[in-house]
């Protein structure tokens, strides 16, 4: 059985040379391009957060990204410690 894909809209063909190209590059570079997709993902989940939570000030923000991403208990815990509130 062949390995699958890590992405559905990427032909095999494309992806050896996504591959080849990686492996090419140094450990600094694979580290700094994975930092900069893990921010920019951040950065957008923050961004729809925002969005679907528009009445919520920067502090609560960043708890309700705890909360979404990490889950409830650790966002009761930072609210807590940073707000002196609890979840509902």
């Amino acid at each position: 059985m062949p390995p699958l894909p890590y992405t559905s809209d990427t032909s095999p063909e494309a992806a050896k040379i996504q591959l080849a190209l990686i492996r090419q590059m140094s450990p600094l570079d694979c580290s700094t391009k994975a930092i900069r997709l893990s921010n920019a993902i951040m950065a957008q989940s923050k961004a729809a957060i925002r969005e679907s939570f528009p009445d919520l000030d920067e502090l609560e923000l960043k708890v309700k990204f705890i909360e979404i991403h990490y889950g409830k208990a650790l966002a009761e815990g930072c609210r807590s410690k940073l707000l002196g509130k609890h979840i509902d």
